[in-house]
Parts: structure tokens; C-alpha cells; sequence
């Protein structure tokens, strides 16, 4: 037998470490609004009209494993959805197979959707100032009002993820519902609207308009006049939901110049006009303590994704809500080091060599002579040397030479650059480690302003105590002087 000649034998386990994808995604509205207000009696019921005013909406996707590099030759993890990546083989292909886009009732019955005069998909995007248009089913654009009165619909979208490590597809699903209301008899309505989309990205807008519009039984109402000449108790608030309830994203003047005053979170705002032809609100800044029919978000409120909600409160103390989710999908900052004269000194022939940060700032490498390099960062480079086992904090001086700093609990700021040269790595260590902290400006304010903002903020629940301590020394239902009361027990406890 074969096995008799065998004299010893051995074995290795082979293990593959390489991870399944972990995917991250979501559904984004690109234009319009998915509320849709029927109004009564009106010639034209639909508000807004997706016939004229079409609504369009994307997947948002992103792969752990999947990753591009940037002109510095950095990775990061494309949105496998976005336009900016179209037309693209790689990313419309290989890794996004069979899309199909299918609206489901309110029975539970899915049907399939396809080019027709209710649905298109294809949308022609603008992406660092260029027209890009993508005809590759990656959005669905609703050209129709597809919803009947007081009904609910779910857009889906099912894909196949092709991914490359584990070698299998991988079947996904995103779905985003979409609303009709109507209005009329004892039938108010409060809808809200992200005028600009929900997402903020690297090539769009840096902020989120988000408008509310209240239809009453005798059709559309003002919020911001109604707020004027209302009852004191008339208001349209805004809150953001944390882990301990919903928190007040205060109106006043003070409360906001205290929310916004290391980062802007956001401002208040009202609708001055609404053009139902082109779909297109007109906000401006607005200061009033009750409020106003519309918001701006910036990043600095968002992590990743937040839920916003608005409360108006009529002259009959009834309230109405309405609610929206906001996406920050901006890539995250990234920094590569480069030597000038290679990592490897030899004395005679490479005396030095400086090292250079080179910086992606939302998805873009940032050109040489960009001023951000300067405005919105600090740069605190180290030195580890094994030989010794020492971590220091260095800088350059004026002549080049390399400071070193033990006190690493106060590090001392350099430049964008380090000169390094062989005097400053001994013969006993012969090499060190170089490492960089980057510094950035955006992202310390935007980390203190929430810190600030939420330690001092009030919540819906805090809102209602105050009415109620109010009401008992004889204020009644008024919303501006529970704020300010509501702030005030809050600085007691």
C-alpha cells in the first residue's frame, strides 16, 4: 500500500482572514418631497405635483471591503450609487448587478416598476459643476402622482452586491416610504419637506433646508403668520432625537447664537415663497422665539444620520407633527506622507529628505496651494525610535533643525512638512517611525459645539415641565416664556 511507504508526515492549517463585506446603506432623496399633500376642491389636488415637480430618489450604498484611490493615491470607500462614480465599469458592474425598482401598497403587494410616464430611470445629476447623466436604473424619478388620496406607498429597490472577497452575491433591499395626505374637514395636515435633498455630500450643498407646510380644513395655512398673530401657545418647533428624548433646537436668539457659537449646527428660517411649478422653496433667516416654517441643518449637527422633527402647535393647542431623516454621507478626512528623497538617509549621498502631508478633504485631494492646508489644520508630527523605545513629540525650528518635545501630554505644533536628516536618527537607532496627528479644525468645533450645545440643551419633556410650572403662577400657554423656564429649572439642577 501506498500508506507503508510514508516515513512521516506533517500538516498546516491554511486560514483565509479576509472579511465578507460589511455594508452600510440607505435610500436618499435626490429632488422633491415624498409627502404629498391632496388638497380638496382644487383643480389640480396634488401638492406638490410630481407630474411637474418630479420626486427622485437613489440608493446610498457603501462596502467595507471596496475601495478606490484618490489622485494621492489614498483608499476610501465609494458610494457604489453616486453619480460622481458614473459612468464607471467597475462600480456600475462588477460590484452592482440586476437592479430592479418595485413600489409596494399599502396591501403588502409589490409590483414591479418600468419605463413608463409614472416612472423614469434616468436623471441627469450635477457633479463639480458638470452635467452627469446616468441611465443605468441607479435612481428611480417618479414623473407622476402615483399615490391616490390618504394613501401610503414603499419604494424598493433590490440589487444584487457582487462581492469579490467572499465570491458570492449578495442580495440587498432599500426601501424609502412615500405619502399622500389629505387635507380638509378635521383632517389637518402638517408636511414637511428637505427642499435640497436629504444627504449632504462632498460636491453638494453643505447644509439642509427642510420646510413645513400646514394645510387646515379650509385648505393651505401660513405657519409663519399664524406664529404672528396667533395665540401666544401658536409655534412651530424643531427637535432633534438623542438617546434621551427629543431635543429642542431652540428659536430664540439666544438659544441660537449658544448652539451655534463654536460650530453652526443650524438656523432658523421661514418659507417666503413656493413656486408649484418648479418644485422650488425660497427660505430666508428668520428670528422668532415660536419658530418658524423652516430649518437649515448644517454638518455640524449630523453624526452620520439624524431624525428631525417639527411640532407646530395651532391657535387651538392642537399639535402636528412631521418627521425627516438627514444624512451627512461626506467622506471622512485622509492623509498620506510623502518623502521627497526617498525613506532611506545615507550620509554623503542622501543627507535629508522631508516629509509632506498630502490631504483628501471631502473626497477631493486638496491642490498644493490649497489654502486649507494652512486654515483648517494643525499638524503634530512624532518620532519612535525602537532602539530606545522612546516617543517624542518633534518639530522643526526656524534653521531646520529637529526639536524634540518629551511632553507629550502638551505637544508642540509643526508645519505641514518635516526636515529630517541623518543627524537627527543616531547610529544606535538607526531608524524611526514618523507619525502625524492632523489637527482638524471643522471636526474639533463641530465636536466641542455639540458637546456644548447638547449640555446645555432642553427637550421636548423638559418643554412640557415648564409649560406646567408655568400654568401654575398663571402663564398660560405660552411657548416663549416656557423656553426661557424650561432653561432656567435646567440651570438649577
Amino acid at each position: 500500500m501506498a500508506y507503508e511507504k510514508v516515513k512521516a508526515t506533517a500538516s498546516i492549517t491554511i486560514i483565509d482572514e479576509t472579511d465578507a463585506s460589511t455594508l452600510t446603506g440607505n435610500m436618499l432623496v435626490v429632488k422633491g418631497s415624498k409627502n404629498q399633500i391632496y388638497i380638496s376642491g382644487q383643480s389640480n389636488p396634488f401638492s406638490p405635483d410630481w407630474a411637474k415637480n418630479n420626486l427622485v430618489i437613489r440608493p446610498f450604498l457603501q462596502a467595507s471591503n471596496i475601495t478606490k484611490q484618490n489622485l494621492a493615491g489614498i483608499d476610501y470607500n465609494p458610494d457604489l450609487f453616486d453619480p460622481a462614480e458614473y459612468p464607471n465599469s467597475i462600480i456600475s458592474y462588477d460590484y452592482i448587478k440586476d437592479i430592479h425598482w418595485y413600489m409596494r401598497d399599502s396591501a403588502g403587494v409589490e409590483t414591479e416598476l418600468y419605463e413608463s410616464t409614472d416612472f423614469k430611470f434616468h436623471y441627469t445629476y450635477t457633479v463639480n459643476g458638470k452635467a452627469v447623466k446616468c441611465n443605468d436604473y441607479r435612481q428611480v424619478v417618479i414623473s407622476n402622482n402615483v399615490l391616490t388620496k390618504n394613501s401610503t406607498a414603499d419604494i424598493i429597490c433590490k440589487f444584487s452586491f457582487y462581492d469579490p472577497f467572499a465570491n458570492i452575491f449578495v442580495a440587498q433591499q432599500l426601501e424609502t416610504p412615500i405619502i399622500n395626505l389629505a387635507s380638509g374637514q378635521s383632517n389637518s395636515r402638517l408636511v414637511t419637506t428637505c427642499t435640497n435633498g436629504t444627504a449632504i455630500s462632498n460636491n453638494g450643498e453643505q447644509y439642509i433646508d427642510i420646510a413645513a407646510r400646514f394645510y387646515g380644513e379650509e385648505g393651505e395655512e401660513d405657519i409663519d403668520r399664524a406664529i404672528q398673530n396667533g395665540e401666544a401657545n401658536t409655534s412651530c418647533l424643531w427637535y432633534v432625537r438623542k438617546h434621551d428624548g427629543w431635543v429642542l433646537l431652540d428659536p430664540t436668539t439666544k438659544g441660537q447664537n449658544a448652539a451655534n457659537a463654536q460650530a453652526k449646527m443650524y438656523e432658523m428660517h421661514r418659507v417666503v415663497d413656493y413656486d408649484s411649478t418648479t418644485g422650488l422653496y425660497e427660505t430666508e433667516k428668520y428670528n422668532h422665539a415660536k419658530g418658524g416654517s423652516a430649518i437649515r441643518i448644517y454638518p455640524a449637527l449630523i453624526n452620520g444620520s439624524e431624525v428631525i422633527k417639527c411640532v407646530y402647535t395651532d391657535y387651538s393647542g392642537a399639535k402636528f407633527n412631521s418627521v425627516e431623516i438627514v444624512y451627512d454621507t461626506t467622506d471622512d478626512t485622509k492623509i498620506e506622507l510623502y518623502c521627497n528623497n526617498g525613506k532611506r538617509l545615507r550620509k554623503g549621498s542622501i543627507d535629508y529628505t522631508i516629509i509632506k502631508a498630502v490631504i483628501t478633504y471631502k473626497g477631493e485631494v486638496l491642490e498644493e496651494d490649497s489654502p486649507l492646508y494652512n486654515t483648517e489644520f494643525d499638524y503634530y508630527w512624532y518620532k519612535y525610535t525602537v532602539y530606545n523605545d522612546k516617543y517624542v513629540n518633534v518639530y522643526n525650528n526656524s534653521e531646520n533643525d529637529l526639536i524634540e518635545n518629551t511632553d507629550l501630554k502638551s505637544p508642540i505644533k509643526g508645519a505641514r512638512t518635516l526636515y529630517i536628516d541623518t543627524f537627527d536618527i543616531s547610529p544606535e537607532e538607526k531608524e524611526a517611525k514618523i507619525s502625524l496627528d492632523l489637527l482638524e479644525y471643522g471636526a474639533l468645533a463641530k465636536a466641542n459645539a455639540q458637546e456644548a450645545f447638547y449640555s446645555n440643551a432642553i427637550t421636548e419633556e423638559d418643554l412640557g415641565i415648564a409649560m406646567a410650572a408655568n400654568y401654575n403662577i398663571g402663564i398660560e400657554d405660552d411657548i416663549e416664556a416656557a423656553i426661557y423656564t424650561a432653561h432656567e429649572l435646567n440651570a438649577l439642577e
